[in-house]
């Protein structure tokens, strides 16, 4: 009872952010591509299929192992997924809560920076779905508030438990997870003392024996080779080709606010380490800066607003800090604060009703999937959308009924093989970089080999999603038989058996 009452706080922010996320999930349309495909990669699995091998999945597993204990206690369905997220987004305000708090920031500045944080980068928080992005992010926060903790005092056995939040962060998205593994071994050794090297190598050691039983698991279960294939291999491939920087940056106000905010931190925080006053918030000033440096190394190849937010908030976290040790020492009054929290809060509540209404487009009238057998229960869809996934689905269900496979090679995809509990590998998510170690390339081959099957691809090239590789999509319109058109796709026909 006595630990309740110590932490109502944090069991406060953390119920509250986490009701405001299912209403929010609730009012939001659920057909965002990222979104569907992490969703249709968990229903598979959760389906019979397996990750890597009908499920071209090319980060490491975490988020659809935890997203599967989900499924399995309260069902296989869009609601529950958005639930995931929900409680994915309470948990990373509550650590950012829980690490202002360890800093020694007071309660009423932790929380308007909070909000703050969530409305500069709205879209990261709420304008996505459950992704492994922010699960990522979730371990790395764990990771710098035990960091932060210990350089309080001294914590038992933390290097293996940084070992093991270093690990679920590798094991959820392995470029970030190094990445942070990187710069929190270059502030270990920067702040080198007689224990540096030692408890390197216990967190370097639990990283490698967690893994060896990850890579026996995978063996055992068949998947290994599909994780090379995908996860590994095809790094090389997502990173070369996907390659994009967002015109909008700098048409953003609110990330070009966020980036100001940054900035300053590091000022802030270049200045303060000069200063040498306090040792001990030297050292955590050390460690965010650093961290911020390489977890934001996270947002290459895709330059979006998305990903570079998410890289951002470590950063985040280190302004907040140094702004809070330099203005500690004004003094405003219990008025004073009330005027400036309300002053804060109503544009962000302002800024969430704009958000939310723009979010519905005006021309579409929505429906909600509101069968608990359906695969999109609980989902938002634009009612042609509905009508489209059935018309699509009955094609496809009619041709399989003739002995002839049928793929749609676009974003959308999912819309359509969701609901017919279909899997097509690599296919279903035709993008480059998630084609594994041969690329387009080996797609081709995949398509040349195929007998009794007809490939949907979007009629109007200008619709084309840019990650969809468009020398895949020359060759189906150069070698294969154009027989027909449903919808906004053209069918394109494989050669029959004993042709």
């Amino acid at each position: 009872m006595e630990k309740i009452k110590k932490y109502k706080d944090v069991i406060a922010i953390f119920l509250i952010f986490l009701i405001i996320s299912i209403m929010w999930n609730w009012i939001i349309p659920d057909y965002t591509g990222d979104q569907l495909w992490l969703f249709q990669n968990l229903y598979k699995i959760n389906n019979g299929y397996k990750l890597y091998v009908d499920a071209n999945v090319i980060t490491t597993p975490m988020f659809y192992y935890i997203g599967t204990i989900f499924f399995v206690l309260l069902g296989k369905n869009m609601l529950v997924f958005d639930i995931y997220n929900a409680f994915m987004n309470a948990t990373l305000i509550t650590i950012i809560y829980l690490i202002f708090k360890n800093l020694k920031i007071s309660k009423t500045f932790s929380i308007i920076s909070i909000l703050y944080i969530i409305m500069l980068v709205f879209d990261a928080f709420y304008g996505r779905s459950a992704n492994y992005n922010f699960l990522s992010l979730i371990w790395i926060l764990s990771s710098i508030l035990l960091a932060i903790k210990n350089n309080k005092t001294e914590i038992k056995g933390y290097a293996i438990k940084q070992g093991i939040l270093c690990f679920f962060a590798i094991m959820t998205k392995q470029n970030t997870g190094i990445y942070y593994l990187i710069g929190l071994t270059l502030w270990e050794l920067i702040e080198k003392n007689k224990k540096t090297i030692k408890k390197l190598i216990k967190i370097y050691c639990t990283i490698f024996i967690l893994g060896i039983i990850f890579l026996i698991y995978l063996a055992l279960n068949n998947t290994l080779n599909g994780f090379f294939y995908y996860a590994l291999s095809g790094g090389g491939d997502f990173f070369l080709k996907n390659i994009f920087i967002s015109k909008t940056l700098i048409k953003d106000s609110f990330f070009l606010v966020a980036l100001i905010c940054n900035i300053v931190g590091w000022i802030m925080g270049i200045l303060i380490i000069k200063s040498k006053k306090n040792k001990d918030e030297i050292k955590n000033i050390k460690l965010l800066m650093i961290i911020s440096f390489f977890v934001l190394l996270e947002a290459f190849p895709i330059l979006d607003n998305y990903h570079i937010s998410i890289g951002l908030m470590p950063s985040f976290i280190n302004f907040i800090y140094c702004l809070n040790i330099v203005t500690r020492n004004i003094k405003i009054n219990n008025y004073s604060k009330s005027v400036i929290l309300l002053f804060i809060l109503i544009p962000i509540a302002v800024f969430n009703i704009v958000f939310c209404s723009i979010s519905l487009e005006k021309d579409k009238i929505y429906t909600r999937y509101t069968e608990k057998k359906e695969a999109f229960y609980g989902s938002l869809f634009p009612i042609d959308f509905k009508e489209a996934i059935n018309e699509v689905d009955k094609y496809i269900v009619e041709k399989e009924q003739q002995g002839i496979n049928v793929i749609i090679i676009d974003a959308s995809s999912n819309l359509y093989m969701v609901p017919l509990n279909k899997s097509n590998g690599k296919f279903d998510c035709f993008n480059n970089g998630n084609l594994g170690r041969d690329g387009a390339e080996g797609a081709i081959e995949d398509i040349k080999q195929m007998k009794n099957t007809e490939i949907l691809i979007v009629k109007d090239d200008e619709k084309v999603g840019w990650q969809e590789p468009k020398e895949v999509r020359k060759y189906i319109k150069e070698n294969l038989k154009k027989t027909g058109e449903i919808l906004g796709f053209s069918i394109y026909a494989t050669q029959t058996e004993g042709e």
